[in-house]
């Protein structure tokens, strides 16, 4: 049998031996942290996950009812139908007639505003009244009493001396107190032209124009005159200026009121508390008993009468902001006669033809006529 050879020995035949080699350091597993890491981001969601999660569906059995088999048949338990809320019927609530209200009479300053279109006072041979409501009221009217009214309807015409009432009911169902409108109607003298209207002042028969300058009814009166201008437009037209005591009589009335409307102030009755000055006849509550129109408000209006100051004269009547104190007896001489002022306007008067020369006009008119139908000298 034969045997492995022997070893050679590294010292027998004189050869050195080899050292042996150094072993590699270990090497780091760098991934480590990195997988502990999300390992454990891992268990952190799947435990958030089962603390979320709904419970699983309840499988418990719906009781048995009494009779059935000691085995029934495994089945899940129906849920219970949503109960609804019970529906309410509401009903409707029983609708009472409405009864009439009782009428509220409104106080003097309060209420429905009412008026006569034209105002009372002195008219000549007839007039026709229409009576208006700024509420939308409804307006009633008396010609006995004010007591008895009626509605208004149409227009009324008075041909002689008459006194009417007036009222009206507004939505809150007040009525306002009655106001007495007094009419005079006479013949017209036939003393005055145009718009003028006769009056009786200082002994003598004036005609004083109805509105401020131009005198035209729905016309903006003239404003940004000085006196001397004032009285060379009267004198272009065979005017001249009134004086302050005419100016006073025509406002006043022969029952010397202290409005050209009546004993009372009314705010809404002549143009004295607006913005601007108003067109003429804008306001016909503003009539005097003469039929002369917006004596109080709109313009002061220049006169004729020097003032105690040799250098002023004397102007009437106040402008649109003067309020209540736009009376028939205001007036002042503070306004220089050379300057033009916004709120100083004028109105003009004239000489009622005498009387003598009116029958002579008269009397030649009515021969004309009579010589033109019998082929006469007017011929």
């Amino acid at each position: 049998m034969n045997s492995a050879p022997p070893p050679k020995d590294a010292g027998a035949t004189g050869q050195p031996e080899a050292p042996a080699p150094t072993p590699a350091p270990p090497r780091r597993r760098r991934w480590l942290p990195y997988a502990v890491f999300c390992f454990t981001l891992l268990l952190a969601l799947i435990l958030h996950r089962c603390q979320v999660e709904p419970p699983p569906p309840d499988t418990s059995m719906a009781p048995l009812p009494s009779g059935t088999a000691s085995h029934p048949t495994l089945r899940p338990a129906t849920p219970a139908p949503e109960t609804l809320p019970p529906t309410v019927i509401v009903k409707p609530a029983p609708i009472d007639t409405p009864k009439p209200r009782a009428l509220v009479f409104a106080p003097v300053d309060s209420g429905p505003y009412l008026w006569a279109d034209p105002w009372g006072g002195r008219h000549f041979d007839s007039v026709r009244v229409s009576l208006h409501c700024r509420q939308g009221c409804v307006v009633l009217y008396s010609l006995s009493d004010s007591i008895n009214f009626k509605t208004y309807e149409d227009t009324l015409v008075f041909k002689r001396n008459s006194t009417l009432w007036l009222s009206g009911i507004d939505s809150l169902n007040r009525q306002a107190p009655a106001l007495r409108i007094d009419y005079v109607i006479e013949r017209n003298p036939g003393a005055c032209p145009g718009n003028s209207m006769p009056l009786t002042a200082g002994g003598k028969t004036v005609c004083m124009d109805q509105y401020e300058w131009p005198d035209s009814e729905g016309a903006v009166p003239r404003a940004f005159v000085n006196r001397k201008e004032a009285e060379d437009s009267c004198r272009g037209a065979g005017k001249r200026l009134c004086t302050a005591p005419e100016w006073r009589e025509a406002c006043q009335g022969p029952d010397h009121e202290p409005f050209p409307y009546g004993a009372k102030y009314r705010e809404n009755d002549c143009p004295a508390k607006e913005v601007a000055a108003s067109r003429s006849g804008r306001f016909p509550v503003c009539r005097s008993y003469y039929g002369v129109y917006d004596l109080a408000g709109n313009l002061w209006e220049w006169t004729s009468t020097p003032a105690p100051d040799p250098d002023f004269y004397m102007v009437a009547g106040g402008n649109w902001t003067t309020g209540n104190e736009a009376t028939c007896s205001l007036s002042k001489f503070s306004f220089y006669p050379s300057v033009r002022y916004p709120f100083v306007g004028f109105r003009c008067c004239a000489d009622a033809l005498s009387e003598s020369k009116t029958k002579g006009t008269t009397q030649g008119t009515t021969q004309g006529k009579t010589d033109a139908k019998t082929g006469g000298p007017g011929r």
